[in-house]
């Protein structure tokens, strides 16, 4: 699927691929981390967020690789909340 099509999809697990555009790490209140990630692919920009759960399993690929597969839920606004982040590599 492509990131067009993102908003007909709310509450429905999607999987993209996507280059990474830029992250953003933050806290929270209970001092753990988490990212949102920016990403484009051949007809859009979307955004994922990975929870401290799955920023501890996946945040370090971003700095690994620009290409990803991203597998989650649809949220409110189009944005993936992402749970399980992979990466891709060429030829691959």
């Amino acid at each position: 699927m492509w990131s067009n099509e993102l908003a007909r999809r709310i509450g429905q697990r999607v999987e993209l691929l996507g280059w990474l555009i830029t992250f953003r790490a933050v806290g929270t209140k209970d001092y753990r981390n988490m990212m949102f990630l920016t990403l484009e692919d051949q007809r859009g920009i979307y955004e994922a967020v990975l929870f401290p759960d799955a920023y501890e399993r996946y945040g370090g690929l971003v700095f690994e690789t620009r290409t990803l597969r991203v597998s989650g839920r649809v949220e409110d606004e189009a944005q993936i909340h992402c749970e399980k982040l992979e990466p891709v590599k060429a030829g691959g």
